[in-house]
């Protein structure tokens, strides 16, 4: 019944939307918000048997049936309202959500969505398509056809190719970049491979081993996500958007167009040179579109495929990411001239107080173009503009009794709105100021390490520089809260399973780059008001192997470590989701073993070895002259020379008492964890 109603017409789309039984009673309410956003063209009430309610909210939500139970328990059992909304003209945006990874979404549904849960006071009294496919899938959920009752679930196990693929088709959308090889099947998706083999049963990688083109061998399926850096985010977007079926195949791949310069790129940039099969895979693409002007076309010469292939990517816009993968092959010589050719619009930086009615720019091309700003003449306008409007500036110290009076790092966060072309972005400058050369060292190598290994889940630098005794970054100004604040707000909003699938996704992310975040917990994690979570703060950050090398995490509580602080920040998100109180971050026993080591060291100490944070009132006005100072030395150190006996020593404890330190912290933490698993 609701399939005949999905427009086939691409500027239109249809919402689906699902009131549960305990929001009958605002039912009203909810009908003239929607009416706000869209016209309602289908508006019923279903009913359900309890089993089969249950049955169609497992498979709505992709839950088990206990989970299901949890919910139903909140969303109750009765009426089912239905309601099919149509758009004119729908706008999109990227956001993470929670269970299926990034995916494209429509932004007025979101926020119809954010409204109607407003109203109800719970977000699972409601349900709601967030684009067309979803919106297909759900109303065969609910209505039958072939998500009915008997259809297989997850974990059955797929013959063939096709099986699997009529399957995927259902669940998300996804592209079937290369299969012409008997190597592998390359999937383009917005899943990780990890989301993709739990949905299939699959616990590698390579999910699974299928018949090849109805020959007797067997060729693996690779997901590859349109966040991995393979390709242009932008360009996957448009691949997923443009795709085609192919009757022979039973698959979705790219249009022509698309896959003939996906191709190109994929052999230019991530391999060595062009093999066979390629030449003649892409020969045959450019018969087939009658590009004459590819006609003659040398593949054996890299240059003559980057130069139409460049032609292709500024038409539309697309820039050249770093894979997340660094065992990948990437050219970087031609990356660098793709770079080059595809520079075309030219920003202009307005600092500002950031308002909540600024439009969003959207589109990795900026992170490229912010390379050529002088982050220091930013800072200094943003410094300048709080002190005219008496606006005080978000600022702190850290330092130690050891130090004394000089701190270890001073820090200011600048708001800032940057426009290109009519459309602006919300970012946050951060001005870092040590009399330590080694601190700033450190802190640079932290951001280089987050900024080179950046990926979807990470609000890492885009940019930094280093100013004499200041270090200047820039990165994307985030609204929402800390992953702590919105558990204990929304304690229903995720269950343990999707706790840990979630986090637990996102370290196997990070150890694929071979990236070490350092200081892993609850406030480190932001979810933002698009859904999103984000890794925040690199200040500790490293290659695995550098790990707990920085003299500035000396005195934080959480492991250096984060196969051992990701585990225990699952475990407390679970304690505070079962309704367990917040606990604090500090561990004495860090204290006391530093204090211990340095009166074994210098027995004549007698004051107590301890750090500090606290806020700061006059940034503004210490930045400014010590830029004042940086400019009118030509750009001369200022930081501090001769170290005392304690203050050398001080920068080599990370070093030499690394594993003993980490042991302390550990202890605690692992008590805490245990603690924690005992009463939930």
């Amino acid at each position: 019944m609701y399939d005949s109603h999905l427009p086939k017409n691409i500027n239109e789309e249809m919402h689906l939307l699902v009131l549960w039984p305990n929001a009958q009673n605002k039912k009203s309410e909810i009908l003239s918000l929607i009416k706000k956003y869209f016209t309602i063209e289908i508006c019923h009430d279903e009913h359900f048997h309890p089993n089969l309610l249950r049955d169609k909210v497992c498979r709505i939500y992709g839950i088990s049936e206990k989970a299901a139970d949890d919910r139903l328990s909140i969303s109750g059992v009765g009426p089912v309202t239905v309601i099919l909304a149509k758009e004119i003209t729908p706008v999109y945006e990227t956001m993470w959500r929670f269970g299926t990874g990034y995916t494209l979404t429509n932004k007025k549904i979101s926020k119809c969505k954010e409204e109607i849960r407003s109203l109800l006071g719970h977000p699972f009294l409601l349900h709601s398509s967030n684009d067309i496919k979803e919106a297909q899938k759900d109303s065969r959920i609910l209505l039958g056809g072939h998500f009915a009752a008997g259809q297989p679930i997850p974990d059955e196990k797929f013959e063939t190719d096709f099986d699997v693929f009529s399957y995927l088709s259902d669940v998300d959308d996804y592209l079937v970049l290369r299969d012409y090889s008997p190597g592998d099947i390359d999937v383009l998706t917005r899943l990780t491979p990890v989301q993709y083999g739990r949905l299939l049963g699959a616990r590698q990688k390579r999910l699974r081993f299928v018949e090849f083109d109805d020959k007797p061998q067997l060729s693996p399926i690779d997901v590859v996500n349109v966040h991995h850096g393979i390709f242009c985010p932008i360009w996957c977007e448009a691949m997923l958007q443009t795709k085609e079926f192919d009757n022979h195949t039973g698959r979705f791949r790219p249009d022509a167009e698309n896959l003939l310069f996906s191709l190109m790129y994929h052999y230019v940039v991530h391999k060595n040179q062009i093999p066979a099969i390629g030449q003649t895979k892409m020969s045959e693409l450019i018969q087939y579109l009658g590009y004459s002007r590819l006609a003659n076309i040398n593949f054996s010469e890299k240059n003559d495929c980057v130069y139409h292939l460049a032609k292709f990517m500024a038409r539309n816009n697309y820039s050249v990411p770093h894979p997340i993968d660094p065992k990948m092959y990437f050219d970087e010589k031609v990356a660098t001239h793709l770079r080059n050719e595809l520079k075309l619009t030219e920003l202009h930086f307005d600092p500002q107080r950031v308002t909540s009615s600024s439009p969003k720019l959207r589109g990795p091309i900026l992170t490229e173009k912010l390379k050529n700003v002088d982050l220091m003449s930013l800072a200094i306008n943003a410094a300048k503009r709080n002190r005219q409007l008496g606006n005080t500036t978000e600022a702190y110290s850290k330092g130690n009794s050891i130090c004394g009076s000089k701190p270890l790092l001073d820090f200011g966060l600048y708001p800032t709105t940057i426009t290109s072309d009519g459309a602006s972005g919300d970012f946050l400058i951060k001005v870092f100021h040590s009399q330590y050369q080694s601190v700033l060292a450190e802190l640079d190598a932290s951001f280089k390490s987050a900024t080179n290994k950046n990926a979807s889940c990470m609000n890492a630098p885009i940019f930094h520089q280093r100013y004499g005794d200041m270090l200047i970054s820039i990165e994307k100004l985030l609204s929402g809260q800390t992953l702590e604040k919105f558990i204990v707000n929304f304690r229903t909003a995720l269950t343990a399973e999707e706790i840990e699938n979630t986090f637990t996704s996102i370290l196997e992310g990070l150890q694929i780059l071979d990236f070490n975040h350092g200081d892993v917990h609850a406030k480190n994690v932001m979810v933002t008001d698009d859904q999103e979570i984000k890794l925040i703060d690199f200040k500790f950050a490293s290659e695995c192997d550098r790990v707990g090398t920085n003299t500035a995490s000396l005195f934080k509580s959480t492991s250096n470590d984060d196969t051992i602080s990701m585990p225990i920040m699952i475990q407390y998100l679970k304690h505070l989701q079962a309704g367990g109180e917040i606990q604090g971050l500090y561990n004495p026993e860090v204290d006391a073993f530093i204090d211990n080591k340095f009166k074994s060291k210098f027995p004549k100490l007698k004051t107590k070895v301890r750090c500090f944070k606290r806020k700061l009132d006059n940034f503004d006005a210490v930045f400014l002259e010590k830029a004042r100072e940086y400019q009118n030395t030509n750009h001369n150190s200022q930081a501090a020379g001769r170290l005392s006996a304690m203050e050398k020593y001080l920068f080599a404890f990370a070093r030499k008492h690394n594993e003993e330190l980490e042991m302390v912290r550990r202890r605690k933490l692992y008590s805490e964890k245990n603690t924690m698993g005992t009463k939930h």
